[in-house]
């Protein structure tokens, strides 16, 4: 195009008045010039999209009993980090690679542990935690950042990372979709649990209507990067159910292989990504909906704000029938006591036995029946005093040698 304009310009030249060859030859030139600096221009960008890394003061430490060799680079003060990664299992690696169906004679990979102010961090937003250049294989992990989800730790950020490269070793550095990036590598970084999976599930219902052509945007958007690489990850998952674990890795087969990836999708599958995508959001029956729902934070939280809530009823309703039971036994007890004190006072006026009141725990309890202190010393059968009424001590009358009356004498 730029040629043709250049063609058209040069012939309107050579029918102008007054034409002078030198100034239009001038004028090409500097026309080829920008027609060349412009036609590399891509190249250039290319070329600058992969930044040569060089960071000063960094110490590197090669860790070889993995499956693939990572070269770990390492700044000052971050030998923590390091210990941490250069622990990564092994058996997830070896999964990593069953999945994507990438190499394992590929060269290194870089692994840049970088601290948050530097060139490596500045150049991301802030929510982004580590990237990768797959096709070169280095990855550059922010230390200072803490991983979200859907990595909740550097290890699983790390293996998410190492899935990228692998990623685009498996398709021979060719062009695949993010959305299926970054689902599959999602898929392999993290140990996905039911909390993670009810968290995914219900993030995606925010691009779940979206095109899964179309959701490329959605990755650079802070309020729906979470939803999009939860809409990714359901979906690569829900690949891997339905047509098998290695299904990703021959679908990269196919796309080494030079074939473009949805038609290498349809090679495999016999439906489109739009028809996939339907199929995957029909399936999503109302039961799981509402499973994950039931097994997802806010409703376990509420859940158990409820059991306790309830309990601390019961433990108030136990303490405020007690209480109740006690007043009852105090009340029995005043009646108890009450009625004591009229039989009582009630003998008293009769002048006959006392009840007298005795204390016992709650309340007072009837004691034994005591004589009045007003009533009378008991009298002999003959109807006589049996002794003194003056309060004198009777002696004992001396025999005169005669028994008295109704005295019977041996």
């Amino acid at each position: 195009m730029r040629l043709r304009w250049a063609r058209g310009f040069a012939s309107r030249l050579r029918r102008a008045k007054h034409f002078s060859p030198a100034p239009a030859l001038g004028l090409l030139l500097v026309l080829s010039l920008f027609l060349t600096l412009g036609l590399g221009a891509p190249a250039a960008a290319t070329a600058a999209a992969t930044p040569t890394i060089q960071l000063p003061g960094t110490t590197t430490e090669r860790v070889t009993s993995l499956p693939v060799e990572l070269h770990f680079e390492v700044p000052p003060d971050a030998d923590q980090a390091l210990a941490r990664l250069r622990n990564i299992d092994p058996e997830a690696l070896e999964e990593a690679f069953d999945r994507t169906g990438a190499p394992e004679n590929g060269p290194p990979i870089r692994v840049i542990l970088a601290r948050e102010g530097s060139a490596l961090a500045t150049r991301v937003p802030p929510y982004i935690t580590g990237y990768a250049y797959g096709h070169v294989g280095v990855v550059v992990l922010l230390v200072d950042r803490v991983p979200t989800f859907p990595n909740h730790s550097m290890e699983e950020l790390l293996r998410h990372e190492i899935a990228h490269v692998l990623i685009d070793r498996a398709a021979a550095n060719q062009p695949v979709p993010r959305w299926f990036h970054e689902g599959l590598a999602t898929s392999i970084g993290n140990r996905w649990s039911l909390q993670d999976s009810s968290r995914a599930h219900f993030a995606s219902r925010r691009v779940r209507d979206v095109p899964i052509t179309e959701l490329g945007p959605y990755f650079r958007d802070p309020e729906t990067v979470n939803a999009a690489y939860a809409a990714s990850t359901d979906l690569v998952r829900y690949y891997e159910k339905r047509y098998g674990h290695r299904f990703p890795a021959l679908l990269l087969g196919r796309v080494a292989e030079g074939v473009a990836f949805d038609e290498a999708f349809y090679q495999l599958t016999g439906i489109t990504l739009l028809q996939s995508q339907g199929q995957f959001l029909s399936q999503d029956s109302r039961w799981l909906y509402w499973f994950l729902w039931i097994t997802s934070d806010p409703v376990l939280w509420g859940i158990l704000s409820l059991l306790a809530l309830y309990a601390m009823k019961r433990r108030r309703d136990r303490l405020r029938e007690r209480l109740e039971a006690w007043e009852e036994e105090e009340r029995q007890a005043a009646e108890e006591e009450a009625l004591a004190r009229a039989r009582s006072l009630e003998a008293h006026r009769l002048g006959g036995p006392t009840l007298v009141l005795v204390p016992s725990g709650r309340g007072t309890s009837l004691g034994p029946l005591q004589p009045s202190p007003t009533e009378p010393p008991p009298s002999k059968p003959n109807g006589r005093p049996s002794g003194p009424t003056d309060g004198t001590e009777e002696k004992p009358r001396e025999s005169d040698g005669e028994p008295d009356d109704g005295e019977t004498v041996n």
